[in-house]
């Protein structure tokens, strides 16, 4: 578990901190820096729509990578649920805040569409160009141990959370992330949901060199380990290879396992305008299982 020492807070340029919550409250206030509840760094502060803070954290093979978190305007407990969105391939934690995805967590909030939770969004990059969100089996990146053994702890800081506050989202890449990382720790999350995701093992640049990591890195081989979570699968009507299908093959390897599981097929595109579609009625499907 990092300490707070090994933990880099740094101020969000004030560009960021606007293109993430452009649109969010109306008019643009001014932003303001104030001390961040969980270290001692700053964040950026929109009045009224709560606050983002970017974390560094430094893993344990020496990769700095930045985490952006959204804090609604809510007071910081172990009882406020968080959704950790892991992008996809190419991607990062700044440019999948700037998409717009904070500004539609936080007007979903305000409107009473979905209840108050924590939006981190961490990074998936590494020294491999294609990470599969996975712990490689050479060591030269440990992308899935970076999440749940540094991202959590620096998110989650003084409240730790149960699993039943936890929940993984992720889009293309991150799909599949988030139903690996799901599945490999049900201890840790009790709810997943992939937005055209995929579910079949997917390498392209050989992270993956012998057998047991490839059998460790697979998620429809281990539909049974969803059993004690909720799972949501959307996939776009328009969806083509090699993710065309794919939420309809898990989601009956789930059901053939015992594993509680729904399924969305909405139309749209495989694009962050598909995701911002759908994000109000995900952040309400996960309302449901926070529990």
């Amino acid at each position: 578990m990092p300490t707070v020492t090994q933990i880099e807070r740094r101020h969000l340029f004030a560009g960021l901190a606007a293109a993430v919550t452009a649109g969010a409250a109306g008019a643009a206030g001014a932003y303001r820096a104030a001390s961040h509840p969980n270290g001692s760094g700053a964040t950026a502060i929109h009045p009224g729509n709560g606050h983002l803070t970017r974390l560094m954290v430094r893993d344990s093979v020496g990769v700095h990578s930045p985490v952006i978190v959204w804090h609604p305007p809510v007071p910081e407990s172990a009882d406020l649920p968080v959704v950790y969105l892991l992008h996809g391939v190419p991607g990062d934690a700044p440019g999948t805040a700037a998409t717009g995805i904070v500004a539609a967590t936080a007007a979903a909030i305000r409107a009473g569409a979905a209840a108050p939770v924590v939006l981190a969004i961490p990074d998936g990059n590494g020294r491999c160009g294609d990470t599969e969100w996975a712990d490689a089996s050479d060591g030269r990146d440990l992308v899935a141990t970076r999440v749940v053994g540094h991202v959590l702890p620096a998110v989650e800081f003084r409240h730790p959370r149960p699993r039943q506050r936890r929940a993984l989202v992720g889009f293309s890449m991150g799909g599949f992330g988030a139903a690996n990382l799901g599945l490999q720790h049900p201890d840790l999350f009790s709810q997943w949901v992939s937005l055209d995701g995929y579910f079949r093992l997917d390498d392209p640049d050989g992270a993956f060199g012998d057998a047991a990591a490839r059998g460790a890195n697979t998620p429809d081989r281990r539909a049974g380990a969803a059993a004690s979570q909720r799972v949501l699968l959307v996939e776009d009507t328009s969806e083509r290879s090699p993710v065309r299908g794919e939420a309809v093959r898990m989601h009956g390897l789930l059901t053939d396992a015992g594993s509680r599981s729904a399924l969305w097929t909405p139309p749209g595109s495989h694009s962050w305008d598909f995701v911002l579609d759908q994000w109000a009625a995900v952040l309400r499907w996960l309302d449901e299982g926070w529990s």
